[in-house]
């Protein structure tokens, strides 16, 4: 636990120079007392610092040693003896009040919103989350000022071009980037970089991260609801083939389990929209703290949250699988003909069903792939534009 190799036998108290605080070798180690902020914070109490500076700065400044290496990996290990879920969504909510409360810009919340993800991801990953979905943009919010709607997509094109330069690191660790929502709605720049995010990161599956853009749950589910009776009026589909397994499928999650967790920050109890089909039997917890000022301990006690009430999630997800089968299972029966024998209706019986399941999968193919061929005729387009500008250039 120490920055330096060897270790005091016996320390001794310390007393900073000009200061009235006592220092043990114990209590902070000499790396970080040789940091600037740490310096600040060891000065004598008399020195005015403002609210705000001291909000920006415990954003910015690292974790003390002791709380950084040795609580956070003893809690880490404690929360992971119990069940983990594996799938978290987050409403990231806060952003703006958080500016307002430190007296900055509102893009300049957005952006400390955005690294707060970065840190949030890695403690997901710390702790065996498997996939992480976030809404970070609303097809609600285009109805904020210009101004904001505009940062908010500068903000997000610097991201996506920084995941971009980072692609070594998200292959690393096998991160898989998904854009769920309405990509249409966004300028075409933007749309290319998160296609590029996308489709370079397609085949990694150790974490998924699910990034809601113009995306709500009522748009999920018309969508959806709108593409399985385009398949029925094709004749892809039978009308006797639509079921809530086939419309969950047909969501921007697709086959993604739903959240076993989701976390919504700033003191909002309500879900704005988001995952409404999916977090149905989802374990909700609503912290009060600024999604900025959201921390590993508060990530930790969401998770302990979950913990208590999994067994009863499980057991209504197991009671809900089965009245789904139940509900398939007479509807496959009311296609059987009556006048079969008992042998016969069972053959016909699963003849209907692998039919069924074979018209669904093919369409449930045919989206996917349709969302994938949007994906890279994007990149592609991008490419061909970016070689001719250069060739251009050159001349």
């Amino acid at each position: 636990f120490f920055s330096t190799s060897s270790r005091p036998q016996h320390p001794s108290p310390l007393r900073w120079p000009g200061s009235r605080t006592t220092i043990s070798a114990f209590s902070v180690s000499p790396r970080s007392m040789a940091q600037k902020s740490d310096v600040a914070v060891l000065t004598s109490p008399s020195v005015a610092v403002s609210e705000q500076d001291r909000e920006v700065e415990a954003l910015e400044k690292p974790p003390p040693w002791w709380k950084g290496q040795f609580l956070n990996t003893f809690a880490l290990q404690v929360v992971r003896s119990g069940a983990i879920p594996e799938h978290i969504a987050f409403i990231m909510d806060g952003n703006r009040r958080f500016a307002k409360k430190v007296q900055v810009e509102t893009v300049h919340g957005h952006s400390l919103g955005f690294d707060k993800l970065q840190e949030t991801l890695r403690w997901c990953l710390d702790l065996g989350v498997k996939m992480v979905t976030v809404y970070a943009f609303s097809i609600e919010n285009f109805k904020r000022s210009a101004a904001e709607v505009d940062g908010l997509m500068k903000l997000a094109r610097e991201k996506f071009h920084k995941l971009l330069e980072k692609e070594e690191l998200i292959q690393k660790h096998g991160v898989c980037v998904r854009v769920l929502g309405d990509m249409q709605l966004l300028p075409h720049d933007l749309q290319v970089a998160m296609a590029k995010a996308v489709h370079r990161s397609r085949a990694n599956n150790r974490a998924i991260l699910n990034v809601c853009f113009a995306y709500t749950g009522r748009d999920d589910i018309c969508q959806a609801v709108r593409r399985v009776a385009q398949g029925v009026q094709a004749g892809q589909l039978k009308q006797s083939d639509i079921s809530e397994e086939l419309i969950e499928r047909c969501l921007y999650t697709e086959d993604a389990p739903e959240p076993q967790l989701l976390v919504r920050t700033s003191g909002e109890i309500r879900l704005s929209d988001f995952l409404l089909w999916q977090s149905g039997l989802s374990c909700l917890h609503f912290s009060k703290v600024l999604w900025p000022e959201f921390s590993f301990w508060d990530l930790l006690r969401c998770v302990l949250h979950y913990q208590r009430s999994e067994a009863q999630l499980q057991l209504a997800r197991e009671q809900r699988r089965e009245a789904r089968e139940k509900q398939l299972w007479d509807q496959d029966k009311q296609l059987v003909p009556p006048n079969l024998s008992p042998e016969e209706a069972q053959r016909e019986l699963q003849r209907v069903r692998q039919q069924r399941e074979a018209r669904c999968d093919a369409f449930v193919s045919q989206i996917r792939a349709a969302r994938a061929q949007y994906f890279e005729e994007l990149c592609v387009a991008a490419e061909i534009q970016d070689s001719q500008s250069d060739s251009s250039s050159s001349c």
